[in-house]
């Protein structure tokens, strides 16, 4: 692959990681803080175990944002080291190179075309 592109690349992966980074600190701050305390029950706001259930809902659902968003920052920390031992663009199964739509597609793609067909 041509040095100019891969540069490009490079810098579209060191964008994402700052955007993701940006966006995962409040959110495990939320967590970690226990943002999501039960509290009494307000004038007609419906029983405890419902408000209680719909807390634990969007709890879980908030953990696996974060864990989506964590996936995808390991899958850019390892596109970028690829980047760096040389091995940017190769397919992590037949070793050929990844299509240049596929990584402008998704920058820290691992698989050619015919090798993720094959995974899905």
């Amino acid at each position: 692959m041509k040095k100019k592109f891969i540069d490009l690349m490079k810098k579209e992966l060191q964008e994402e990681k700052r955007f993701l980074k940006e966006i995962l600190a409040p959110l495990a701050r939320e967590i970690k803080n226990n943002v999501y305390e039960i509290r009494p029950p307000l004038m007609g706001e419906g029983d405890f175990e419902e408000r209680e259930a719909k807390e634990d809902e969007e709890f879980g659902n908030r953990l696996a944002v974060i864990e989506k968003l964590k996936e995808r920052l390991d899958e850019v920390n390892e596109a970028l080291k690829r980047i760096e031992k040389g091995d940017f663009g190769k397919c992590q199964s037949c070793s050929k190179k990844i299509e240049v739509e596929v990584l402008l597609a998704n920058p820290a793609a691992k698989f050619c075309k015919k090798c993720l067909k094959k995974k899905l």
